[in-house]
């Protein structure tokens, strides 16, 4: 699989801009970055008692307002199931073997984010922006595959002997966070251990789009075509809350780890529009124009590790580099409308699939940022 060849070149490197609250150092009596004070760069390439990073006191007063900045890159790729378009078939069965499906590959985002902090506690936002497309196709030019999105009733009467099939997968996601944090120092085993725990407002703005299209060569030899277009839009808020964790492994080096869970109100709509159109004549039929909506309560869990890495500059700023593996899923979210059946007439949908989907997201995030 894909995603197993990238977790060997990955253990990770996600730097955590002194990612959060700046904490009280009674050494000094002044605030100075926890994570900054743990990862000081310093001579020694060791972590024994007499030159511990977490005893270095040389720091700037901090006051309140003090602000860390940061930008990801995100290389993310879709976890999920049910984007199949079409069916083998032997001419004999209706579908026999394997579905023909959408996989998506990696694609590209960001995510910038601000956060504030007086003494141990801080708050922030960030906004997270993922977009990728993928599509696939098959041609068959004896007609021997079985399409798997189109209405079973209305099951256009043009299509004797499909050859052709494309479909195509949308994902926009939307994210918003805004989060208070409080973050602890802790000393052990003579390197420096910064633990936060955080806790806010989710806000998620979701939208897939499925569209497929399929064509064939009618019996008088015209082109014949039938499009399915489906959409599914969440919109959802709530609250979540979390922990993260940095160990100083040595001098500048470190590991880190973040796991957050929440749950959230979210507003579906949905909608699927199937239609045939006659190329050459340029004659279209609707058959399917149908939209629902509901609200329910769906859930989301994320965690992301890695190593980091910081350079204090020593005047009151400091730069971080992150390079890290997170995983991201939404659970009980709605799927595409899908009829599954129709009346005794054969004319009228009975039932429509009502299961829900989960969606995943994962990937690798590099981040680059500096607080001041």
């Amino acid at each position: 699989m894909k995603w197993k060849n990238l977790l060997l070149p990955l253990l990770t490197l996600m730097v955590s801009n002194p990612l959060s609250a700046w904490t009280y150092n009674p050494a000094v009596g002044c605030n100075v970055p926890c994570a900054a004070a743990c990862f000081s760069c310093k001579p020694s390439a060791y972590c024994d008692e007499e030159d511990n990073p977490c005893a270095y006191t040389n720091r700037c007063n901090r006051s309140c307002l003090n602000a860390t900045v940061y930008g990801d890159y995100l290389y993310w790729t879709v976890r999920r199931c049910e984007l199949d378009y079409v069916w083998p078939n032997s001419g004999e069965l209706v579908a026999a073997g394997k579905s023909r499906a959408i996989d998506p590959d990696y694609d590209n985002g960001f995510r910038v984010g601000l956060r504030t902090q007086c003494g141990c506690w801080d708050i922030g936002a960030r906004y997270t922006y993922y977009q990728t497309d993928e599509s696939d196709s098959i041609i068959d030019t004896n007609g021997y595959i079985q399409p798997s999105r189109l209405h079973p009733a209305g099951n256009t009467p043009q299509l004797v002997k499909l050859q052709f099939a494309k479909s195509e997968y949308d994902l926009d996601y939307d994210v918003i966070d805004i989060e208070f944090g409080r973050e602890c120092q802790f000393n052990y085993c003579n390197c420096c251990t910064c633990v936060r725990f955080f806790g806010g407002v989710k806000i998620a703005f979701i939208d897939q789009e499925l569209f497929t299209l399929y064509s064939d060569l009618g019996d008088s030899g015209k082109t014949d075509e039938a499009s399915v277009k489906e959409k599914v839009e969440m919109d959802g808020y709530g609250l979540y809350a979390g922990t993260e964790a940095h160990w100083n492994l040595c001098r500048c080096l470190g590991v880190f780890g973040r796991v957050s869970g929440g749950a959230l109100v979210a507003d579906f709509d949905r909608s699927v529009l199937e239609k045939t159109e006659r190329v050459d004549d340029y004659t279209v039929r609707v058959l399917v124009d149908a939209k629902d909506d509901c609200h329910k309560l769906i859930t989301n869990f994320e965690i992301g590790a890695g190593l980091e890495l910081i350079w204090d500059t020593q005047n009151c700023g400091n730069w971080s580099i992150q390079v890290g593996y997170e995983f991201h899923h939404w659970n009980n979210m709605l799927d595409f409308i899908q009829f599954t059946g129709n009346d005794d007439s054969g004319e009228f949908p009975a039932t429509t699939d009502r299961h829900s989907e989960d969606l995943g997201l994962d990937g690798i995030v590099a981040r680059l940022s500096v607080s001041f």
